[in-house]
């Protein structure tokens, strides 16, 4: 018996031709078991070459996200993320709930907790190449509840089962459509209820309208008409729901992010610039955008400057509401 886990990233990080080596070498009347949570079309080549009498057992559709999951997209400019993320782990996550948020590589992972924990916030990270007892040790402090926030890559989220995660926030757009299903699928198990946050550019704005049309779910910024509710829009299963932050709590966590950088320059300082290196790799792999999705979102941002996320309009008042896509237009 041969038992192949995780089998799409095997295929995915290009161990195809060591896998059929040694598969070579194994008695021809074996029984091959392969599990993955996302199948690729390499797995399924070399599944139906390697097998005579199979059967595929799914479990759930790669499209598929739970109807007690809330998709919420928050829209800034590149150099506002690390704010956003303050905002979001600091605001939107009740005191008793945890959080993964999931970054691009384990030098995005560092860096992003190393500038959380000097901002105070209760976290870890975990990354694959990290050594295994590292990797257990951070993740039994977080299944007891010791720390609030842990940081991940793709890679070394695939082991990691917490059976009640109230959130998770991507802070880069995944390199696949199905790996945002798979990131998600963290939240909202069992019947329970869960949030996503994605933090994303305007002009990452294309892959949240190829995920709306992954998922069966309309993106809206804002309540439809007068006689819509807000809760109802935020709180609806067939809806993704995105926006900016009110200016005043940008400013004020961007203060928060500067202050941190001119207290612990030296130790973020480093991080960063490994960041900078392994950027370009990681947007290498990444599927870009669709062209149409990509066209429409700017056509629809140049019409309709990006309001205010619905979920946080009740944290402002209305005229702030309006002074805000005032300034949209202007920009």
């Amino acid at each position: 018996m041969v038992v192949y886990d995780e089998a799409d990233r095997l295929f995915e990080m290009g161990f195809a031709e060591q896998i059929k080596s040694i598969t070579e070498r194994m008695p021809s009347n074996r029984q091959s078991l392969l599990f993955s949570a996302t199948i690729s079309s390499e797995v399924k080549d070399f599944s139906l070459s390697g097998m005579k009498d199979y059967r595929m057992i799914q479990v759930d559709r790669d499209s598929k996200v739970s109807d007690q999951l809330k998709i919420h997209f928050l829209v800034c400019k590149s150099i506002e993320k690390e704010a956003v993320l303050l905002f979001i782990l600091r605001e939107q996550i009740k005191e008793k709930q945890q959080t993964i948020v999931f970054a691009a590589h384990k030098y995005q992972v560092e860096y992003l907790s190393e500038l959380a924990l000097r901002a105070g916030l209760s976290c870890d990270y975990i990354y694959g190449a990290m050594d295994q007892r590292a990797r257990e040790e951070r993740l039994f402090k977080f299944r007891k509840k010791y720390i609030k926030f842990l940081f991940v890559t793709d890679l070394a989220a695939r082991g990691i089962d917490i059976p009640l995660l109230e959130n998770v926030v991507h802070y880069d757009f995944p390199t696949k459509m199905k790996l945002f299903i798979h990131r998600s699928g963290r939240t909202a198990r069992a019947g329970q209820s869960g949030t996503s946050y994605s933090i994303v550019t305007q002009d990452e704005m294309g892959y949240m309208h190829d995920l709306s049309i992954f998922v069966g779910r309309k993106h809206q910024d804002r309540v439809a008409t007068a006689d819509d509710s807000l809760h109802e829009l935020i709180n609806n299963p067939s809806s993704i729901c995105y926006g900016t932050i009110p200016q005043q709590s940008l400013d004020e966590y961007s203060n928060q992010v500067a202050k941190v950088w001119s207290q612990y320059e030296t130790v973020l300082g480093p991080l960063m610039k490994s960041i900078k290196l392994a950027k370009g790799k990681y947007n290498k792999t990444r599927d870009p955008a669709s062209k149409s999705s990509v066209i429409l979102m700017h056509r629809h941002v140049a019409n309709n400057p990006v309001a205010i996320h619905p979920q946080l309009l009740e944290m402002i008042d209305p005229k702030d509401v309006a002074l805000n896509e005032f300034k949209q237009q202007l920009s």
